[in-house]
């Protein structure tokens, strides 16, 4: 169902809802260790940065007729600058990380080397921390000024009440397992020949 809301009040409560995402995966990330889930956060910072992007230009788009919106823009430049350094985050998103690894034109695998480099996209798990911090202050900055707008969106889309939605899915790590043993079964009742996926077996 649509909400009645102004464009400002769009982009505000979508800014607040990458913030909330953002400030998740960042609550762990000084603290872990291992390198191959450093790598995997980083690549989920990175698409939610690129989103942030993304919704900080529909929101400089609406700069030019409210000097309102002109000030936050200017508050928040240095850290949408620091961003932007980094030219190649929409591609990186659309051809590495969020989609298939394919070329769109020749169907080619990529080479992941034209993605990453300097001015193009981070390789190191601190630079993709410190794109997402520049990301939340900046929302942080916006939602801030325009407190007043996304407290009239929240009253709007949370006229009934909190937004439930019902549990779904498989929800304890004993249902987990028991699922991936019987897929493991047929797998090598149909294929005895598979049983070196599993060397722990």
């Amino acid at each position: 169902m649509p909400f009645d809301l102004t464009r400002l009040q769009k982009c505000l409560m979508s800014l607040s809802a990458l913030k909330r995402f953002l400030e998740d995966a960042l609550r762990p990330a000084k603290s872990i260790p291992r390198q191959d889930l450093r790598e995997s956060l980083a690549s989920y910072l990175l698409i939610c940065v690129h989103s942030f992007d993304q919704e900080w230009k529909r929101l400089s788009g609406m700069g030019k007729d409210d000097a309102e919106i002109r000030r936050t823009l200017e508050l928040a430049s240095p850290l949408v600058k620091r961003i932007r350094r980094w030219k190649g985050l929409a591609k990186l998103r659309s051809r590495v990380l969020a989609h298939e690894p394919y070329d769109k034109d020749s169907m080619e695998l990529v080479d992941l080397r034209e993605y990453f480099g300097e001015g193009k996209a981070p390789t190191e798990f601190w630079e993709a921390v410190l794109l997402a911090e520049c990301a939340v202050w900046a929302i942080a900055i916006a939602i801030t000024r325009h407190e007043a707008e996304q407290e009239a969106a929240k009253r709007i889309i949370y006229a009934d009440g909190p937004h439930r939605i019902p549990p779904c899915g498989v929800s304890s790590e004993e249902d987990l397992q028991a699922e991936m043993d019987a897929f493991k079964r047929d797998l090598l009742s149909d294929s005895p020949d598979l049983a070196v996926m599993f060397p722990a077996s």
